[in-house]
């Protein structure tokens, strides 16, 4: 096995790609990163700045003909590299020496691969531009691949990622030596600014199984692979900064074993932290990858110069664009450019993530309760759950983790994707086995809080909440070991708890704290009623009295009748008579009926529950209010009239059967001088707009009424229309209720006859049957057709 470089193999052999290799993957057209950061390391090392080593090249060798079984990808771009410098300082014309040399590399069977190459060197081109406009390139060469690829490496895609690109301004002086520096003769004690090791197979008497036994991870450099080469540089380098007194000479020996100790680390004890959790090809590059990702994104956003939320949504989304957190929902774990990592990472994030490293290897014995525990301990577990190996598993794993998809009908390993939530968990773990060694008990206690306060903001989730909660994190990890201990002896008003959207559960967690504190009996009954139902950890209207001051003493009881009341996926019980109930509690319209969406869903009963508007009606029904839906009589008076008809309305009717989901009331001011409504937001269709309006029931209780629309006849038992306008037939004529709340007689084609209409009433204004019934029958005697 000899070092080599690619002009001095080519020079003595016939370098011939076979057929059975992959067409020249670099140049495809979704290959951008790659290609620019394999031409910045070709350039770099051409300008003197570094050297290359570009691995093991194998192949069988017959005579001077070389057949490479690996390494297509590198040899085909080296010669592309040769051929531009080449054509550039118009060598290919001037020295057949080096034509001839060139015109060693082919395609095996591509017949049109191999004439592209031989036909760059025979036909004289000043610019790569000019290739394609050439008599001898035929228009079928571009549904080739291969020399589709090459073509794109070599002009680029004007993201400097073609070698015409980041040389085209080079000078003829600087082209020349970087054609010397990779064609000149190297003795053994020169190193080559860009080489690789020939590997001939059949010079140690091996076959071409041992291609496919080393290959079984896939030779060419896998994205973590190539992470951590210039990480480990990295390391190197920001050790020299970080102490840059130290004299020259001695600061190189230190610098150069930091790496080497570092480079250990990474190849045995913290590959081991993921050996146990590795695919099942025996793969652990994604997920070793995906975790230094995720770890360094927190770190980035929990560090000092972060002194602003708001200053980290368009930081992060710029990083989201990049793979340091692709998206902040969704990973693609391809090692594109390390630019990013390099610009972010000084001495300090190193050394957080070596020590968590460290801290999670030292606790590899505890990974798997760590991995079981680490999620909310809540009943509804399966949150967004992925299939592996046909059981359902939480989505969040703290080591990452594969699972087997299906993609262009192949069968592939990707890794578990991370929601914001997510990420905020993870960072919890690693602070946490920053802090100490692993107790099962602080554990839970940690992680429980911690998920507490993630599921309990008091806002949608967002990117400034999401770098808030992490912060917030950081606050509390020093006492990440005895959290409810701590929580205990503080409250909501210390400086540490720096996040306003986690008020109400930091005020509700010291709460509990104190009181497990003080009685270690109440852990239990508290953890219990945090894990079941829809609570999922936020329960403070079990212990809060109406005014919200606490009250355990009817904990018990107000735990019952919630087990009671909703079923164990969430659904209130009862069809919307819970809800009707809740509802005749009301007895204030800015701060009960404005507060509360009119369905049945889980999450909009867990928002009332939660909502300190709501304190006194909530606290009324888990204390076991009832209410007799035919005698009620509203909490409103005269003075509010249409406010105690809405009140009744909604309580002694079963309007509420009907609603679609997602309704909240709206004032109208464009109908019948102000009316009432419910509806979802931005709701545009008529069937999904109910307006609060004496007509319903005027119009649902008689059957002599019968509606134009079958599904509002087919829900007249629950005394509610919807829509503007109402179509509606009584004897033999149609009718019309307007939104000028005027009823008129229409033509039997449909249309409004004019002037042949009377007023209908206020919105809460009580009409009697007779009434309406007798001025209908007045328009329809009046009117002659």
């Amino acid at each position: 096995m000899e070092v080599t470089t690619f002009w001095s193999l080519l020079k003595n052999n016939r370098i011939t790609i076979p057929i059975v290799q992959r067409d020249y993957a670099q140049g495809r057209k979704e290959q951008v990163i790659v290609r620019k950061r394999f031409l910045k390391s070709l350039l770099s090392a051409l300008k003197g700045e570094k050297t290359v080593l570009l691995d093991y090249v194998y192949g069988n060798q017959e005579n001077e003909n070389i057949t490479p079984l690996d390494g297509q990808q590198r040899l085909t771009t080296l010669w592309l590299l040769h051929w531009y410098l080449a054509m550039r300082l118009n060598l290919i014309q001037q020295d057949n020496e080096i034509k001839k040399t060139l015109l060693k590399f082919s395609y095996e069977t591509r017949v049109s691969s191999s004439d592209f190459c031989e036909s760059l060197c025979n036909e004289p081109i000043s610019s790569v531009h000019d290739i394609e406009r050439k008599i001898w390139f035929y228009s079928n060469y571009t549904n080739e691949p291969t020399i589709s690829a090459m073509l794109r490496m070599l002009k680029g895609t004007g993201e400097e990622d073609g070698i015409d690109e980041i040389l085209k301004s080079a000078e003829v002086t600087e082209l020349k030596t970087y054609w010397d520096n990779l064609t000149c003769e190297y003795d053994n004690n020169e190193q080559p600014p860009i080489a690789f090791y020939y590997f001939p197979l059949e010079k140690y008497k091996l076959t071409d199984d041992l291609y496919i036994k080393m290959n079984a991870r896939g030779k060419a450099l896998t994205d973590f692979e190539n992470f951590k080469a210039d990480f480990l540089d990295l390391v190197k380098k920001r050790f020299k900064e970080y102490n840059s007194s130290v004299e020259e000479d001695e600061l190189e020996i230190k610098a150069s074993s930091r790496k080497v100790e570092f480079a250990s680390k990474m190849d045995n004890a913290w590959t081991d932290i993921f050996w146990n959790f590795r695919s099942d090809d025996d793969v652990i590059d994604d997920i070793y990858l995906a975790f230094i990702n995720r770890f360094i994104l927190n770190c980035l956003i929990v560090s000092d110069y972060a002194v602003s939320a708001d200053k980290w949504d368009n930081k992060l989304q710029e990083k989201a664009a990049k793979n340091l957190g692709k998206k902040l929902y969704r990973e693609e774990l391809s090692f594109d450019d390390f630019e990013l990592y390099e610009k972010e990472i000084d001495e300090v994030k190193i050394q957080a993530l070596e020590n968590c490293l460290d801290c999670v290897s030292k606790n590899i014995t505890h990974l798997e309760t760590i991995q079981n525990l680490c999620n909310p301990q809540w009943e509804d577990l399966s949150r967004n759950p992925i299939k592996d190996k046909g059981n359902l598993i939480p989505q969040f794993y703290f080591i990452p983790k594969y699972y087997k998809t299906e993609e262009n009908g192949h069968q592939v390993y990707r890794v578990n994707d991370i929601t914001m939530q997510e990420r905020i968990a993870f960072y919890a773990v690693c602070v946490y086995l920053e802090q100490g060694d692993f107790d099962e008990e602080s554990f839970k206690d940690w992680m429980r809080i911690v998920w507490n306060f993630i599921e309990n903001i008091n806002s949608h989730y967002s990117v400034s909440v999401f770098v808030n909660e992490l912060r917030q994190i950081q606050n509390l990890k020093q006492n990440s070991h005895n959290i409810i201990s701590f929580l205990s002896s503080v409250d909501d008003n210390d400086p540490i708890f720096m996040f306003d959207g986690i008020k109400e559960q930091v005020q509700e967690e010291i709460v509990k704290a104190k009181k497990i504190h003080n009685d270690a009996n109440w852990k239990r009954k508290i953890i219990d009623a945090e894990n079941v139902l829809f609570f999922r950890g936020a329960i403070r209207f079990l212990y809060c009295d109406e005014k919200g001051d606490e009250d355990w003493c009817k904990f018990d009881d107000k735990f019952k009748q919630t087990k009671k009341y909703f079923t164990r996926d969430g659904e209130a019980t009862g069809n919307k008579n819970l809800l009707r109930t809740f509802i005749s509690l009301f007895d204030d319209w800015e701060n009960h009926f404005l507060e509360i969406y009119f369905d049945n869903q889980k999450d909009h009963w867990r928002i009332n529950l939660l909502n300190a508007k709501l304190l006194k009606p909530v606290a009324m029904l888990l204390n076991g209010a009832i209410c007799d839906f035919k005698t009620y009589s509203s909490n409103f008076d005269d003075n509010n009239p249409y406010y105690y008809y809405i009140q009744n309305y909604i309580v002694k009717t079963t309007m509420l059967d009907t609603l679609v989901e997602d309704c909240y009331l709206h004032k109208r001011d464009d109908w019948c001088n102000g009316v009432w409504t419910l509806y979802p937001y931005n709701a545009k269709a008529e069937w999904k707009i109910y307006y609060l309006h004496f007509r319903n029931e005027l119009l649902c209780s008689h059957n002599e009424i019968s509606f134009y629309d079958e599904t509002m006849n087919s829900h007249r038992k629950n005394k509610i229309c919807w829509g503007k306008n109402i179509r509606f037939t009584y004897g033999d004529r149609e009718f019309k209720w307007t939104n000028e709340n005027k009823i008129h007689l229409m033509h039997k084609n449909g249309s409004i006859i004019k002037n042949k209409c009377f007023d209908g009433c206020g919105p809460y204004d009580r009409m009697s049957w007779n009434k309406f019934k007798n001025e209908l029958e007045s328009l329809i005697s009046n009117q002659k057709e």
